[in-house]
């Protein structure tokens, strides 16, 4: 699984082989069909290893105490922690929803479980005159984006301008500048920041 985790975010499902694999654990062939049945299981184990806890966090976060904005800003807080310490599902997700085909089962089933979840908690603020008006699946997909792109870019954005917007020195500063996007792009026009 360690040896999957690192190939299939670079290489995408695809390009890596299960001799790639195996090699690279050190391990018998036998032993992915043994353990996982195929790559495809093996694949899919790794997406909902990677992707199950962010689901049980965003669940937590959205019945979490405070207003629309404050369990939205648990969401975007949780996101981050999620993906600092599993870094590879970024690229995993990305490859899986940017490539051709049907999404892989545990994408999909992550997708269909967040975004009613996100939108829910949208709707409710919008509801309470606390989050502008729009449709909750367009601004749950627009306040996912932050923590989606400075996540991705993070590469280009290190050799470009020098800076890893997620090493230890600018983890916070990246965390606090996206709830205050997210939180700006959802306040209800005319709202005093909460």
């Amino acid at each position: 699984m360690a040896a999957a985790r690192r190939l299939f975010p670079t290489q995408g499902y695809h390009a890596t082989g299960i001799r790639q694999i195996t090699a690279a654990a050190r391990v018998n062939l036998g032993g992915v069909t043994y353990h996982y049945g195929s790559k495809r299981k093996l694949y899919h184990e790794l997406l909902r290893e990677v992707t199950g806890p962010l689901v049980e966090g965003f669940t937590a976060a959205a019945a979490g105490p405070g207003t629309p904005l404050d369990r939205i800003e648990a969401i975007v807080r949780h996101f981050f922690a999620h993906v600092r310490g599993r870094p590879e599902m970024i690229p995993l997700m990305v490859r899986e929803m940017a490539g051709t085909g049907d999404l892989a089962a545990p994408v999909r089933d992550v997708l269909r479980t967040a975004a009613p979840l996100i939108g829910g908690v949208i709707a409710a603020g919008q509801a309470a005159g606390q989050i502008r008006p729009g449709n909750p699946l367009l601004l749950t997909l627009s306040t996912m984006a932050q923590p989606v792109y400075l996540n991705l870019s993070r590469k280009g954005v290190r050799a470009g301008a020098g800076q890893d917007v997620m090493d230890e020195a600018h983890f916070e500063q990246t965390v606090e500048h996206a709830v205050a996007m997210v939180r700006a792009m959802l306040q209800a026009p005319g709202k005093a920041k909460s």
